[in-house]
């Protein structure tokens, strides 16, 4: 029986081994990712509350009237008749409703089938407790929507209070930025001093160059320059 050498056993290692990426940016960077993450899921959260709400509404907030009790007692009959009669109808959806909210046995929801139609108070009943139901469904979306924006926003306030320098006061901070101001000035001097270096150097073997080759060739630089303008 063969025995694997060290340099095949390493080689079957690093194919089985898991590749490990590591991701790094800067400290604003991630700030600036966790502050879009924020604006993202507020926006996310104002749209899954329209649709659930009003999902007949393009917009929510903008150019909409204060709607007074009586008006929402109004919409609410309104949207009963509009159950009343969908139920009278044999809408599929509506009998589905109904049979789920009284507890009856499933059966052909097709308006020849229903032997058994409820009145109007009983109606009524079942109306207010799909109401409360989709009440309780709202409130749980809003929790919920409402803890994602939440934690977004404390993820926003954990990376800044991971900043450097946030313990120092206003005073402590303009220092720094003095300090910071100086340092960059002195990095700029100390560039443009090696940029004009190394232009007179650049120059310098231009130059020798420029001689050397008139050397080996055996002509003046007068003649060359004459030979270049002609």
């Amino acid at each position: 029986m063969e025995t694997p050498n060290s340099a095949e056993v390493a080689t079957d290692a690093s194919k089985n081994a898991s590749p490990t990426t590591t991701t790094k940016i800067d400290e604003i960077t991630a700030i600036q990712d966790s502050i879009d993450g924020l604006s993202l899921s507020m926006f996310e959260a104002l749209r899954k509350l329209r649709d659930a709400v009003a999902p007949e509404s393009g917009n929510i907030g903008f150019g909409q009237q204060v709607v007074t009790t009586a008006q929402q007692q109004q919409d609410t009959e309104d949207s009963f008749e509009e159950f009343c009669q969908a139920y009278k109808n044999g809408d599929m959806e509506t009998l589905e409703k109904v049979r789920l909210a009284t507890g009856t046995a499933s059966t052909t929801t097709t308006t020849t089938t229903i032997t058994t139609k409820l009145t109007k108070k009983e109606l009524r009943l079942v109306f207010a407790k799909l109401e409360m139901e989709k009440d309780a469904k709202d409130a749980e979306l809003a929790g919920t929507l409402a803890s994602e924006v939440l934690e977004k926003s404390n993820q926003v306030n954990r990376r800044v209070d991971d900043l450097k320098g946030m313990d120092r006061t206003k005073a402590e901070q303009m220092i720094r930025i003095q300090q910071l101001l100086q340092e960059n000035q002195q990095v700029s001097n100390e560039l443009q001093q090696a940029y004009d270096l190394a232009l007179e150097r650049r120059n310098q073997v231009r130059t020798a160059l420029k001689e050397q080759t008139c050397q080996a060739l055996g002509i003046e630089e007068e003649e060359i320059m004459t030979s270049t303008t002609c």
